[in-house]
């Protein structure tokens, strides 16, 4: 039950909490987890101060469907954003709003990315028929896959109905509505956030309450923003240049000011238990609970100065692959490299490019990776000015990977790697938690949800109702609390991960099984799939599908994979009654 392990080891105020979130960050793209290049002294120092999960994976590498586990303890199939482009039902119970109910400020700042950001294409033509929308408020990438669509559509507008753009009730964080001047702010409370700062997407295409900031203080900036801007150096990379707008007026330096202006609020109005909090009455006793959220180092490779120039490529290792290797692996792997017209989610182009190219990318996103490192310094030092740090509960994390070039594959998609499925998990209470331990054993995003509400004493959303009869109902989450493991007194809760992917360009549900040496990725119905034995090949550079020797642990982990897929359903609804 959440609260058992926090209740016996903390003390009676429950910690406030600030959870780092970024947004397609490697696991191995940090200094403390071994890479030699980037550097990342801030969140170095969280890791050697708290616990690290070395092996945490998502239960789905895209970004809708991992941030919806991540806020709701519940698996793509149970949450129902299965794949990008799928709203999260604001109806469904949120970390934040069991925080909010259990007495906690709540605030998030940045990314949320828990409805769509874009329209319904049918939407999108009308508002570029009207006039409320233009091509230019779309990312280059889109741009040929609207411009299509519209033309087929074919749509027809009676200029006298007025605005045809649908209600932003309905697309709270919808682009083109922002861009129209229909959204000037989330809805609040909005997923269990009773504040918000907002901003969406990423590069050049951001878009919320910075964008509509930086156009009116930072007229400049706001003019030098487009990546094709003369004054902004494009790289050799697709999607990569250095940026002329100065960091501080980078979205990431805009995040963390408002996370920084909102501890100071919150500690300031008696809150958040730090030594100079005023105020009187009920508020002394309201612990705080801060999402900061960075849209980095997510895709277009992007950074301002000193960043973009932070790291030479020709310091930066080339990619983990091997010549022949897309022989080895199921068809869509060739296509996505190869077919300029490649079109997954999380990928809309050819995965091919030079080693030049890869290495500048690389490079890009270490710079990228290190201005996000440095905002968390900075709100990490507001912290400690004002003396709640020792009381405050950091959580930094990622919602997916990215390939970046291993086995020849970039950026997202139906590509069950550990580049992609592996995140970085670190927790560092000092009044809570041990410093500097490390484990090893498996972590799943759903177990983010139980894990923090054991830790903070918070009441579950999902109590059991006590019946009459005695009754061995199955648990309402598929998730496990980590603080056995974090505080060591398990190697590990759990015996292995499960990952869904649903790729409808692909046309694949593809389902991988991790457990503590190997993966299995299974594509229903077709003849193929991944079987990687991760202790003798660690890279993942020899696929054993159709190897013979491995034919006997391919059929006892499809057995052990069938019986978790049952065993981690959410048991919802609970049951309230005896029904004879």
């Amino acid at each position: 039950m959440a609260g058992d392990h926090a209740a016996e080891e903390s003390d009676e105020r429950r910690p406030n909490v600030v959870v780092f979130m970024t947004d397609q960050l490697r696991h191995d793209h940090l200094g403390y987890a071994g890479n030699d290049t980037v550097e990342t002294p801030h969140i170095d120092a969280l890791a050697a101060g708290g616990v690290t999960c070395d092996r945490t994976y998502v239960n789905n590498p895209l970004c809708m469907p991992a941030r919806a586990t991540l806020f709701t303890g519940r698996r793509p199939r149970d949450h129902g954003v299965r794949t990008n482009g799928v709203s999260l039902d604001p109806e469904i119970p949120t970390l934040p709003g069991a925080f909010s109910d259990a007495g906690y400020r709540t605030h998030g700042a940045g990314k949320f990315h828990h409805s769509n950001w874009s329209l319904p294409l049918d939407d999108i033509a009308r508002m570029l028929e009207t006039g409320e929308s233009s091509m230019a408020d779309f990312p280059p990438a889109f741009r040929p896959r609207i411009e299509r669509v519209a033309a087929e559509l074919d749509v027809e507008v009676d200029p006298d109905d007025g605005p045809v753009a649908p209600p932003a009730s309905e697309h709270p964080e919808a682009e083109a509505l922002w861009k129209a001047g229909h959204v000037e702010s989330l809805p609040e409370p909005f997923y269990g956030f009773e504040t918000t700062d907002f901003v969406g997407a990423h590069g050049d295409g951001a878009y919320g309450e910075y964008r509509t900031w930086l156009e009116t203080t930072h007229p400049d900036s706001f003019e030098r923003f487009p990546r094709d801007h003369p004054d902004n150096d494009p790289g050799e990379a697709p999607g990569s240049w250095r940026w002329s707008i100065p960091a501080e007026h980078h979205y990431n330096r805009w995040i963390a000011d408002r996370s920084q202006a909102f501890i100071e609020d919150a500690v300031g109005a008696g809150g958040g238990g730090g030594e100079g909090g005023g105020g009187g009455g009920e508020g002394d006793d309201e612990p705080f609970f801060l999402f900061c959220s960075f849209p980095d180092p997510h895709h277009p490779y992007a950074a301002p100065e000193p960043y973009a120039s932070m790291y030479d490529p020709a310091d930066v290792s080339l990619p983990t692959r091997r010549e022949g290797e897309l022989d080895d692996l199921p068809p869509h792997f060739r296509d996505a490299y190869e077919n300029e017209e490649t079109e997954l989610s999380g990928l809309l182009t050819a995965a091919e490019h030079s080693d030049a190219g890869l290495r500048e990318m690389i490079a890009i996103t270490y710079g990228m990776v290190s201005f996000v490192d440095d905002e968390v310094g900075r709100v990490l030092s507001t912290l400690e000015e004002m003396g709640v740090r020792e009381d405050t509960l950091v959580v930094f994390c990622s919602d997916h990977g990215d390939m970046m070039g291993d086995h020849w594959m970039v950026r997202k998609g139906p590509f069950h790697f550990e580049g992609l499925l592996r995140t970085p998990m670190v927790l560092n209470w000092p009044a809570g938690l041990p410093a500097g331990r490390r484990t090893d054993g498996l972590a799943s995003a759903v177990d983010f949800f139980p894990t923090m509400l054991d830790l903070c004493d918070v009441p579950s959303p999902y109590p059991d109702h006590p019946l009459p009869e005695s009754l061995d109902e199955p648990p309402a989450l598929a998730g496990e609390s980590l603080v056995p493991q974090l505080r060591g007194d398990r190697e590990s809760v759990r015996e292995a991960v499960v990952v869904e992917n649903d790729d409808d360009y692909f046309g694949q549900r593809v389902r991988t099984y991790v457990t503590e040496r190997y993966k299995l990725t299974v594509y229903p119905g077709r003849d193929y799939g991944e079987l990687f034995d991760l202790r003798e090949d660690p890279d993942e550079l020899h696929n054993r599908w159709d190897d013979p020797s491995y034919a006997e642990v391919k059929a006892d982990l499809y057995r052990e994979f069938l019986e978790a897929y049952i065993e981690g359903d959410a048991a919802m609804p609970r049951r309230t009654s005896h029904a004879g």
